[in-house]
């Protein structure tokens, strides 16, 4: 995600951090495979320095995987546009790893997720919603239902909540105990 899908990011972090106190979701960040290296650069000035170059070295998974509280395994992808269509199968949007991704893990019976950010709303959606037959090349924000769009200032749990089921924390699957 971008600098500017780090607010979505602590968003989803923070729903599944009460989803994970009501024992309906743990989720974790997927690690990036990079390293960082100093690279040579000239200066509008001409004189040289260096400057740290972040370099991909592999593939990532989507941006957040982890267990709903019943075991299933869930796989969440966070885009944040300024744009109302998210493309599909471009770096501009969810490249097509990302698509395919998805779609493998819903195949096999994974909750995998995308949660959208367009403007000032979010929007929690499966691979039913955005590809319910041929991988389309891209979403549109209108295409999206209604009463899945909430404010992006809304409590993302309440739209992740649909997809895993909350139920009484046990003491045996409490962190505390």
């Amino acid at each position: 995600m971008a600098h500017k899908g780090s607010k979505l990011e602590s968003l989803v972090m923070s729903a599944a951090a009460v989803l994970e106190s009501h024992g309906a979701l743990r989720l974790h960040r997927w690690p990036v495979p990079m390293r960082v290296e100093p690279r040579p650069r000239q200066c509008q000035c001409g004189q040289w320095t260096t400057q740290d170059t972040v370099l991909w070295t592999g593939h990532t998974g989507s941006d957040f995987f982890g267990l709903t509280g019943s075991g299933r395994a869930v796989l969440i992808e966070a885009k944040m546009t300024s744009r109302p269509r998210l493309p599909l199968g471009s770096s501009s949007g969810m490249t097509k790893q990302q698509v395919l991704e998805q779609l493998d893990w819903h195949r096999a019976g994974a909750l995998a997720l995308l949660v959208w950010a367009y403007g000032d709303e979010v929007a929690v959606i499966d691979p039913d919603v955005w590809c319910p037959g041929e991988i389309p090349k891209g979403i549109s924000w209108k295409e999206i239902p209604f009463g899945i769009k909430k404010p992006l200032d809304c409590q993302l749990e309440d739209l992740l909540e649909p997809y895993v089921s909350i139920r009484e924390l046990s003491r045996a699957s409490s962190r505390e105990s």
